[in-house]
């Protein structure tokens, strides 16, 4: 595959893959600065790692914020937030089991259009559904289905030319390579 009228073939030099996750959020909450930070360190205090967020802020000024969080930890961070979702006036707190992500990165990605593209679409050819993504100088992390990781994970290989050597499995802060039959 190719970069939207680069002529060169899409390359990245690994992936990463996050096992056994929960997605956990907070919907419609009045967006103010700090809003982030609060809700991460509501997290942070009880030693709970995310490593996946992205929050939006919709033109009407409400944020809605979406993490993973190790599935161990659900009921410490739904606990959290729950405790959380008052004094910052979040409508919902919500919860998903049983999801993962996949990190592709690259050195140049932010000098080539069409990266993240490319990796939506093959994503996508696979019919796996994105639940979330978020982006970076050097990486598109994509939050899917727990059951569909390996057919993520193949997509994203596929697309960017990666041998099985080039994934790892993230655990504990450790990676460690992957591609055991995920």
């Amino acid at each position: 595959m190719t970069a939207a009228g680069a002529g060169l073939p899409l390359r990245a030099t690994g992936i990463i893959e996050f096992r056994g996750l929960a997605e956990v959020g907070l919907i419609a909450m009045p967006d103010r600065p700090g809003l982030a930070g609060t809700v991460l360190a509501s997290l942070s205090e009880r030693e709970i790692n995310t490593p996946f967020v992205v929050e939006l802020t919709d033109p009407s000024g409400t944020s809605h914020i979406a993490l993973c969080v190790r599935e161990r930890d659900l009921d410490q961070a739904l606990d959290a937030l729950g405790q959380l979702a008052d004094k910052i006036h979040a409508q919902r707190v919500v919860q998903r089991r049983g999801v993962a992500v996949a990190a592709v990165h690259g050195p140049h990605f932010r000098e080539r259009p069409g990266c993240a593209a490319a990796a939506c679409a093959a994503i996508a050819k696979e019919g796996v559904n994105i639940l979330a993504i978020s982006t970076s100088l050097s990486s598109i992390a994509c939050m899917v289905d727990g059951a569909d990781l390996a057919a993520t994970v193949r997509s994203l290989q596929r697309t960017f030319e990666l041998p099985n050597d080039a994934v790892m499995v993230a655990d504990d802060g450790l990676s460690r390579p992957g591609r055991s039959g995920c």
